[in-house]
């Protein structure tokens, strides 16, 4: 059966032999290799120089020279972590064992538990450290290697740091003024009055937000060179959101203002040339006006002015009509009938029909026709892109075709499938928030059908059919999310009464009856003689601890204490052991991603979906192996959980809810905004990948450091 737990190599310094291997044999049974056993400090210095252990057990009172607190440099000579072992000490000891800052401090006697859990935070506190220092190196060669100069200050305005390319536009050398307060160095002043320019650093440590330093102020260096800068400063943060300081980012933008005046006076130019231009334009627009004025007032006849009112007023009508309708119903359907049809009379068009956008496909499909073999065109699905409609889709533009049998975008399925032949076409985009959700399409069988103007009418119409869509089909979501809502809730009230169930069932028949047997045990022993008493006492001693090891069991099956003291990988590491030494399954288990807390729910639900993963496969996998991999970057954690057992039908067992377990995992899965994927079939193993997005937490930690 493998282990999960690495095995840390710790070195023990201890002067009393009979304590020295009590400690080792501990440590052994923790899963901790013993690199060695030594009495005195100098010792403990030269064996820790020779085998470099993990971390070393210190006692501070040591016989010799070399007491436990002098040799506890080590920390800092090998980078090892200390923990200091202790029964007793003097004052004088105890001040020197804190200034020495050892990674933990034990006072004998100790639990096996207090040894490994301040072993595990002083190997975790190291590896920590080791990454800060590590990462404090590469931002220093960053800062110094970019092309900017850069500057960082503490709370009070004081140079932190400096990088070769502010000391060059300074002047000033880093190893001079690092310590001293930022404005004798970066010294700026207004580029029109020549007085002094507010400081950017001081308001960025005031207001804790970024802030640029004014209309490119000018940079005055040590020797008196001025330069137009460009930057800004921001404040430094630490964990906890406290402005701890501010950086400072500028560069010289000489050659840029230079290239900005050479482009505005060719702006200018461009300017002059082109009012010029607009008075000729203007001029000849006059006389344009004027002519087509004369021909206006000769062609202009009564009764076609009369008729264009009429059709205006028919056209007012029907979009007003249309917008009632689209305003008064989520019944999608029943109000685009309406409105087609009366488009189609408005119109005297052969049919009408709007066509939408399948978000699965991708494809154009009738959602409603009127007219002439409407039936056979309902529910007609189009290939992304095909027909005069597709065109119209991808382009985003309305389209006038006279003569569809002279262009050739026209779908020639048409009159094969309704028996028409059409000659005109106008396709109007249906546009709404979420962009081109498909066409409002009038067609006729006579050619030239359709001109500018029913182009005009159609356009609205189109617009607000768009919005009707959009809407009915946010109240599908809507109804669809609530109702989601409420199966959600109904599966948390069953999740909790099974849960109660399965508390007062262990309770009953694993607790109830210990205290029976106990109860009865005590009760007969009154009446035994003192002599037997003695085992009478052994036996009912022997049921406490059968009854603490229960209550400890269902304790950690409801809520491991760890979880929430250690976080996900100490509480899974601590899972999996215990989960291999009651089943007799191998767990391969791997974690990829920095080590640190998550949020808590993303905590509990990684924790749950493995738990209940695993409890599967020891159910029904068959198996005497199983692979767990987590993994973590900014923004997701995933967890994966292969076996090659018997699988089975996911589907069928999500229908079977509370009875699988997997709808839990799923449920857990999409309240924290992921998604829980299964893939199995019988005989076929099964493979589970659950997508827990961070929300923010680790985003917020990165950017504190």
């Amino acid at each position: 059966m493998g282990r999960a737990v690495l095995e840390p190599r710790v070195l023990v310094v201890q002067d009393e032999a009979i304590i020295a291997m009590e400690i080792e044999d501990r440590l052994k049974s923790l899963g901790y290799a013993v690199a060695g056993t030594v009495p005195s400090g100098a010792e403990a210095v030269d064996r820790a120089a020779e085998l470099r252990p993990d971390l070393v057990l210190m006692d501070i009172k040591l016989s010799g020279e070399m007491d436990g607190v002098e040799a506890a440099d080590i920390g800092d000579r090998f980078d090892i972590p200390v923990i200091y072992l202790t029964a007793y000490a003097d004052d004088d000891t105890v001040q020197r064992a804190k200034l020495a800052e050892p990674f933990g401090h034990l006072i004998e006697p100790f639990e096996e538990g207090e040894l490994h859990s301040a072993i595990q935070m002083a190997l975790y506190k190291h590896r920590m450290e080791r990454r800060l220092r590590e990462s404090e190196q590469r931002l220093s060669t960053t800062l110094r290697s970019i092309g900017d100069g850069v500057i960082a200050t503490d709370n009070d305005a004081r140079i932190r740091f400096m990088n070769p390319v502010a000391e060059s536009l300074t002047g000033w050398e880093a190893a001079q003024v690092l310590g001293d307060e930022l404005a004798p160095v970066f010294s700026i002043v207004d580029r029109e009055t020549g007085s002094p320019a507010e400081n950017p650093v001081t308001r960025a440590l005031q207001e804790g937000t970024v802030v640029g330093p004014g209309d490119h102020p000018i940079l005055v260096a040590r020797d008196g060179t001025e330069r137009p800068i460009y930057g800004s400063a921001a404040p430094i943060r630490d964990e906890k959101g406290n402005v701890t300081g501010a950086v400072l980012v500028f560069r010289d933008i000489t050659e840029r203002m230079e290239t900005e005046a050479q482009r505005d006076a060719a702006l200018e130019e461009l300017r002059k040339a082109h009012q010029r231009l607009e008075r000729q334009v203007a001029e000849r627009t006059t006389e344009l006006r004027e002519t087509n004025e004369l021909l206006r007032r000769e062609i202009a006849e009564r009764i076609q002015t009369q008729e264009a009112l009429q059709r205006t007023n028919r056209e007012l009508r029907l979009l007003d009509r249309a917008s009632r309708a689209f305003n008064s119903t989520l019944d999608l359907d029943r109000v685009l009938v309406a409105v087609l049809e009366e488009v189609r009379g408005l119109m005297d068009v052969t049919g009408c029909s709007t066509w939408l956008i399948d978000p699965a496909t991708g494809r154009l499909v009738c959602r409603q026709a009127t007219g002439a073999q409407s039936e056979l065109v309902r529910g007609w699905p189009v290939a992304p892109g095909e027909g005069i409609g597709g065109w119209v889709v991808r382009r985003g533009e309305s389209l006038i075709v006279p003569d569809v049998l002279a262009d050739e975008r026209h779908y020639t399925d048409v009159a094969e499938r309704t028996g028409l032949e059409l000659r005109s076409v106008l396709s109007i985009p249906m546009g709404g928030r979420q962009g081109i959700i498909g066409v409002l399409q009038v067609v006729d069988t006579e050619v030239d059908r359709f001109d500018s103007r029913d182009q005009l009418l159609l356009e609205p119409l189109a617009a607000s059919a768009a919005t009707a869509i959009e809407n009915a089909r946010l109240y599908e979501q809507v109804r669809a999310g609530h109702e989601r809502l409420q199966a959600l809730s109904h599966r948390l009230v069953e999740v909790q009464e099974a849960e109660r169930r399965h508390i007062a069932r262990e309770l009953h028949d694993e607790v109830g009856q210990v205290l029976t047997g106990l109860k009865l045990l005590l009760e007969s022993s009154t009446a035994l003689p003192p002599d037997a008493r003695s085992s009478s006492l052994s036996r009912s001693l022997a049921l406490v601890d059968e009854l603490v090891t229960q209550v400890q069991e269902l304790s950690l099956d409801l809520r491991p204490a760890m979880l929430d003291d250690l976080g996900l990988l100490p509480t899974l590491v601590w899972h999996i052991n215990r989960y291999g030494e009651q089943t007799g399954i191998d767990v391969d288990f791997k974690y990829l991603g920095p080590e640190r807390r998550l949020d808590s729910e993303v905590e509990t639900a990684a924790y749950r979906i493995v738990q209940e993963a695993l409890t599967n496969v020891a159910r029904h996998a068959g198996v005497s192996e199983v692979t767990v991999r987590l993994s973590l970057d900014q923004e997701m954690l995933r967890v994966q959980i292969e076996d090659q057992g018997a699988g089975f039908d996911p589907e069928a067992a999500l229908a079977a809810g509370a009875a699988s377990g997997l709808s839990g995992m799923e449920e857990r899965a999409i309240l924290l905004g992921g998604e829980l994927t299964i893939e199995s079939a019988p005989g076929a193993g099964t493979s589970l990948m659950a997508e827990l997005p961070l929300g923010g937490p680790l985003a917020e930690e990165e950017d504190s450091r």
